[in-house]
Order: structure tokens, then sequence, then C-alpha cells
């Protein structure tokens, strides 16, 4: 009888667990997620920074390939799209930049270019918010924080 007893006591303990193998558990994985999860957004981040200079420089083959063509610029984020239309931008493949063009300051659109590169969304939390390049090789950054170089990140 004695046995009996103990062996349904061995039982009930062997169902579930503590409260304090619980907490212990739950602890740990939140220890984690507080390590983990800002590396992960600044990696995210990262990506998108990549795809926006990526699809900026894509822009520009894209523009020289229409120049070659019709030996002008033309302020169309997608130049070889039949037809061009002035003033249209489009978005990186993530959504995360918008792509534009426009004309060099006090030169015409015809002879000079310079493509933007515009953070949106989620990627407003970086410190490079935008991107640009031009068409004389130009490169340059707008950042939230000083003196900072974004393209070479």
């Amino acid at each position: 009888m004695l046995l009996t007893l103990t062996l349904r006591a061995c039982r009930h303990f062997r169902l579930g667990f503590t409260l304090i193998e619980l907490l212990l558990c739950i602890t740990i994985i939140s220890v984690l997620l507080m390590v983990g999860l800002p590396s992960y957004r600044a990696q995210t981040i990262a990506v998108g920074r990549a795809e926006a200079k990526t699809e900026l420089l894509r822009l520009v083959a894209e523009q020289e390939r229409y120049f070659s063509l019709y030996n002008t610029y033309v302020d169309d984020a997608s130049p070889l799209s039949v037809p061009s239309v002035s003033g249209r931008s489009r978005q990186t493949v993530t959504g995360l930049y918008s792509l534009s063009v426009s004309a060099c300051g006090d030169t015409p659109l015809s002879g000079c270019f310079i493509a933007t590169a515009q953070a949106q969304g989620a990627q407003l939390q970086d410190t490079c918010i935008s991107f640009s390049v031009g068409s004389r090789g130009t490169r340059s950054s707008i950042s939230n924080a000083k003196d900072e170089n974004c393209w070479l990140r």
C-alpha cells in the first residue's frame, strides 16, 4: 500500500513544469530576444540600404542606355518602359526606397541628371535616409548623423 501511494505521488510530480522552471525558461527567452532583435533590425536596415544602392546604380545604367538611344536623359525612373513618362518614380523591390530622377542644378536634363533613392516606411529608422548619384559619377547621401558617408556603409 505504501508503494502504491509513493508511485501515485511520483506520477503527480512528473506531470508538467514547476513555476520556477517556467519562469526560468521565460527569462532565458527574453534575454535572447533582447540581444537578438536589435542586431536583426540592424541587419535588415543594412540589407535595405544595399538594395537601394543596387537599384540606384541600375537606374543610372538604364538612363545611360536611354541616352545612347535618344541622345537625352529623361526624368523617368523607368526610362526603358515604353512610352517614357516624365516625372515617374519607382519603388525598390521591397518598397523601402522610392527612386526618382531630376536635372542637375542649372544644367538642363538633356545633359545631366541626378538619381535619388529616398527612404520610406520602416527604412526611415536608418541614419542614411537618402542616396543620390549623378550622370557625372558624383555620389552623395543625406544622413541623420554628423559626417557619415552612407555610400561606404
